[in-house]
Order: C-alpha cells, then sequence, then structure tokens
C-alpha cells in the first residue's frame, strides 16, 4: 500500500501518529544502542574500579592502624618509665 492510500484510507492524522510512532521507535533503539548500553558499561567500569580502590583504602586503614597501636604503645611504655 503506498502512503498516497494509506492517508486517504485512514486518514492524515492516523498516518502522523503512525510515522511519529515509527520515528520513536527507530529512536528508542537507537538511543538504546549508542547512549544506554555504552554509558552501563562505563558504569560497570566505574564500579569496578571503584570496588579496587575500597579495598586499597582499608588496606591502607588496616596499615594506620598497626602503626597508631604501634606508636601508641611505644608511647605507653615512655610514660610508665
Amino acid at each position: 500500500m503506498d502512503p498516497i492510500q494509506f492517508i486517504r484510507e485512514l486518514g492524515l492524522p492516523t498516518a502522523i501518529c503512525c510515522a511519529i510512532a515509527y520515528g520513536s521507535y527507530h529512536l528508542a533503539a537507537w538511543l538504546g544502542t549508542q547512549v544506554v548500553i555504552p554509558l552501563r558499561d562505563r558504569h560497570f567500569a566505574f564500579l569496578a574500579s571503584l570496588e579496587s580502590t575500597l579495598d586499597a583504602i582499608a588496606q591502607t586503614q588496616a596499615q594506620i592502624a598497626k602503626e597508631i597501636e604501634r606508636v601508641s604503645t611505644v608511647c605507653k611504655g615512655k610514660e610508665s618509665t
């Protein structure tokens, strides 16, 4: 069915609605592949990086706690003498 015959049978508003629906479908498909998927992939990469950063921070904090405990023990030893 050609577009002119379609418009004659169903009317101009219906043809416009169909064109908008067709365009919206293709726009959503394009946005999904060009925007949403790369954004999701970058978000997952960020989360992986954040996880490794948090692990490094936790290890550093544990080392700092050990050093504070060691310094505290040394200071207490000097106070008692």
